[in-house]
């Protein structure tokens, strides 16, 4: 009896080893959570996207990718204004400064942070190279002032108290980009740069991204490292049929 509990010990403890050293390789607990065992998610567009450039989406559905893949500072949720990327904000001299956190949390998908840099140069490009979309913005003439890593300061020309609701929220002016990504880059290529415009080397920071897109159909993969929340669906496939009625999150 004494040696079959010895030997009952040691491989409890050697089960105890194995589980400790298959968690050291980097294995995602995560990816053994039950709703990961499920189908894809199976949604219906009509069209496709006209193009996955967050620069250049412009119909429904281009957008809807895009707003699975970029982040804004802030989201808007049943009128509220809610924190996405950002964290914290204070609006001062009635919404001529606005003092914005970040949520150190956030990730792009290759594990770098997500930081003031990053916001300040998206705005920066859009203002510099596509007044278009952006005129109203143009108008404020925003200016940037970094306040160490997670935290900057932004300027506006005149009071605007509903800025955050308008230009950082969900949409193409207020989408996050990675700007490391763009260091060595001229803003006259973002049209066709390959990190903009190829589903394999796009580098967002929202819960899915884009692995494959055809003009018949898009699969998106989970980030199960969202800082959010891993997504419920492991991965979203999408068809696009003319005169389907759209279907999605």
């Amino acid at each position: 009896m004494q040696r079959r509990a010895r030997r009952l010990v040691r491989a409890v403890i050697g089960a105890g080893a194995l589980a400790t050293s298959i968690g050291s390789t980097g294995v995602p607990a995560l990816s053994l959570r039950p709703h990961f065992l499920k189908p894809p998610l199976v949604l219906v567009r009509s069209t496709p996207p006209n193009s996955v450039n967050p620069f250049l989406a412009h119909n429904a559905t281009a957008m809807w990718l895009d707003s699975l893949m970029f982040q804004s500072l802030v989201s808007i949720r049943q009128g509220r204004l809610v924190p996405d990327l950002c964290k914290h904000w204070v609006s001062l001299r009635r919404g001529q400064v606005w003092q914005v956190t970040l949520n150190p949390r956030a990730k792009w998908w290759d594990g770098r942070p997500v930081t003031a840099s990053d916001v300040a140069w998206s705005y920066q490009v859009k203002l510099q190279r596509f007044l278009g979309p952006s005129a109203p913005l143009a108008g404020l003439q925003p200016t940037f002032q970094l306040r160490g890593t997670l935290a900057l300061t932004i300027r506006l020309k005149r009071p605007d108290p509903e800025f955050l609701r308008q230009f950082a929220s969900h949409g193409p002016i207020g989408w996050i980009l990675p700007a490391f990504l763009f260091r060595k880059s001229s803003r006259h290529t973002l049209l066709t740069t390959p990190y903009l415009n190829n589903p394999v080397d796009m580098v967002g920071s929202g819960p899915y991204r884009l692995v494959h897109l055809t003009r018949t159909s898009a699969r998106l993969a989970a980030n199960l490292h969202y800082y959010l929340g891993v997504p419920k669906a492991k991965s979203i496939v999408v068809q696009f049929h003319p005169q389907a009625k759209p279907s999605g999150p």
